[in-house]
């Protein structure tokens, strides 16, 4: 404003507008304007991604923080206020659960910890359902109906935490052979792992003793005691988190989060020791025989979602043995709906995976980078649903004394609805369909197991396992990746041996094992020994090498467990394994190198579009699974009424021909 002879004038795109102000009223709203001015400070929002914006920082602002109500923003004003920032170094992880007290959360988990001069401090990040919305999680809601909410405490250094302690597994801790005492199972009676019909394994007599147990029983972990406030909303969970309780046995005494990779936690660990403002209360790094005490919460929740499983299994069992001994309405579960693979054309097996995504080899997405070694658009070309649309030849010729045949039922389809954990009848499934165009190709550079391989692999040992690839004269050398899905403690896990003829290699080709496991809960480590048994063995039988000869070990076939995206909740295990498995099958043609260690696979398979999900996306293939198998199930139907037609035709002829004689 600009004061001319007792009137205001303002310039707006070269034209001045006079502005008849009385003198009392112009000087109030000086005045008001005067103190607004006063009453507000604007600080900048810096951006501490590089070290001259961290120096700007640190020169803008003091490092006291503003009180409660400073976040609120002014109704007269547009301009938001900023809780001031320090310098400092930002680090995140992801989290598998967070347990307050007795109260545990396992729905994107993640810990932030900052680390600066002043104001230090750690979010905790978890999303919860908004009950409110009336949408809670039942079978009867998808996930699109529920509304996820995030919630945030922000715990800081010198005002409320008492006592902090922390466990990382090591490499060499998780995979070594020596036998550990279960912190999982520590006080649960001993149990008996037998094979149910659905494939996944329930406990209920004493177990056969295995010699390398794959239960991931530890796992890397921060526990601490923090004072509730209403600065870290900590109050919220009185009922179940005490942070005065000192002694005793009770689960409620800290908060405890669970992290996903021990190698970032390392590296943030090593950070926060190095921190003067944290050091003092981060007290000491715990033996293993001491984490007990601090992971019981996260125990008693194992232990619930193991029961949720084994009721739904057995809820399963007793209705088929119901329909069994009574053949009641209960008999429609054992209805058989398919036969697969069964006699029928390349067209009509096509036209059931229209529109449908993954089912129809579709690329998830339609912006596909090029890879260094060959264009991934080769791997739609060869997966694409377009590739046989033409073709009517009938796939009877092809499967027949080749294929392991898959009896799908009604109790199988019901395991695809909501909340239900897959069978192994689905897994086997779904690995043979998204391989269905070159399951009898010589040339495959892939190749599938069923479920029970690894499992009579790891009960009977590598020559029990050696009639699958001798029979059917597979060279599994000559593959460049080998799927083998992992059923075990009531969990599923995806192995996938790559290159494994390159071993003796000069090359760049990169001889590897990678594990996938959307929860953590198998070890790597001793899931990959009894691959490297089965390799050695294989190799053995079809090189003809010294008997005593074994290439295969952790130097020369390690395993690694790329980033890739994980469940947020107890059930969905198994469509993460089918998720997976379709991800690395798209990049089948993608040679991986030692290049690729570099940047821990995350190029090759964490930033890549073939593993860009989320937990919608795992939702939408659990229906489309179940829609896929539903339509091949009418073209079934259609197949057997074909087949009996052409039965009873055949034996009216011959009945004519019978009597003519």
């Amino acid at each position: 404003y600009e004061k001319k002879k007792g009137h205001d004038s303002r310039s707006t795109d070269n034209t001045n507008i006079e502005i008849q102000a009385r003198p009392k009223k112009r000087k109030r709203e000086l005045e008001r304007h005067s103190s607004k001015s006063k009453r507000m400070e604007v600080i900048d929002i810096v951006d501490l991604s590089s070290s001259e914006d961290e120096e700007k920082c640190a020169d803008a602002v003091s490092g006291t923080r503003l009180p409660n109500n400073a976040e609120k923003v002014e109704n007269d004003t547009q301009t938001p206020i900023a809780a001031p920032c320090t310098a400092g170094n930002l680090y995140e992880l992801d989290a598998t659960r967070i347990a307050f007290g007795e109260k545990v959360f396992s729905s994107c988990c993640k810990l932030s910890v900052f680390l600066g001069e002043s104001n230090s401090h750690l979010t905790i990040e978890y999303n919860t359902l908004d009950s409110a919305s009336g949408t809670p999680a039942t079978k009867n809601n998808s996930l699109s109906d529920r509304r996820p909410l995030k919630s945030r405490h922000t715990v800081y250094i010198n005002d409320s935490i008492t006592h902090m302690v922390y466990y990382s597994v090591k490499d060499d801790e998780s995979d070594s052979e020596s036998e550990t005492i279960p912190l999982m199972r520590m006080d649960k009676p001993e149990e008996t792992s037998n094979r149910s019909s659905d494939g996944i394994r329930e406990s209920t007599t004493k177990a056969k003793k295995s010699e390398y147990p794959i239960q991931n029983d530890q796992m890397s972990f921060l526990a601490m005691r923090v004072t509730p406030n209403d600065e870290n909303k900590l109050v919220m969970f009185s009922d179940t988190y005490d942070h005065s309780v000192v002694e005793g046995d009770d689960a409620n005494k800290y908060i405890v989060i669970e992290v996903r990779s021990n190698e970032e936690f390392q590296d943030v660990l090593d950070k926060m020791r190095s921190n003067a403002s944290i050091v003092k209360y981060l007290h000491k790094s715990l033996e293993y025989s001491e984490t007990y005490e601090y992971l019981k919460a996260l125990k008693k929740d194992t232990l619930k979602e193991e029961q949720k499983r084994l009721s739904s299994l057995d809820s399963s069992q007793r209705k088929t043995r119901s329909s069994t001994r009574k053949k009641s309405v209960d008999a429609s579960q054992n209805r058989v709906l398919l036969v697969y693979p069964f006699t029928s054309d390349m067209n009509s097996l096509e036209d059931a995976a229209l529109g449908l995504m993954e089912a129809s080899g579709a690329h998830p997405h339609s912006h596909i980078e090029v890879d260094d070694q060959q264009s991934v658009s080769d791997s739609i070309k060869k997966t694409g649903s377009n590739e046989l649309a033409a073709s009517t030849v009938d796939i009877s010729k092809k499967i027949r004394g080749r294929n392991h045949y898959l009896t799908i039922r009604k109790e199988d389809l019901d395991r695809l609805e909501p909340e239900e954990f897959l069978n192994d009848t689905i897994i086997d499934f779904w690995m043979r369909w998204i391989w269905r165009k070159e399951i009898h190709d010589s040339e495959s550079v892939v190749h599938f197991f069923i479920s029970h391989f690894f499992t009579a692999l790891r009960e009977d040992g590598p020559k029990a396992v050696s009639s699958w690839t001798a029979k059917k004269n597979i060279n599994v050398f000559k593959k460049r990746l080998v799927f083998l899905p992992i059923n075990e403690s009531l969990h599923w896990s995806l192995c996938v041996i790559v290159n494994p003829g390159s071993i003796n290699c000069n090359g760049n080709d990169l001889s590897c094992i990678l594990f996938l496991d959307s929860l953590k809960a198998h070890r790597k480590g001793r899931i990959s020994k009894y691959v490297r048994d089965w390799l050695n063995y294989e190799w053995k039988r079809l090189v003809k090498c010294d008997p005593l000869e074994a290439p295969f070990n952790n130097c020369t076939m390690p395993v690694y467990d790329p980033k890739i995206p994980y469940q947020d909740n107890s059930w969905d295990c198994g469509v993460f394994v089918c998720r997976y498995a379709y991800g690395l099958y798209l990049r089948r043609h993608r040679h991986f190198t030692r290049d690729d260690l570099d940047d821990k696979f995350i190029r090759a398979i964490s930033q890549s579009p073939e593993f860009q999900f989320d937990m919608h996306d795992i939702e939408r293939l659990r229906i489309e699974i179940k829609t896929l198998l539903e339509k091949l199930s009418a073209n079934y139907e259609v197949m057997k009424k074909k087949e009996k037609q052409e039965r009873k035709l055949r034996g009216t002829k011959e009945t004519k021909v019978c009597k003519r004689i």
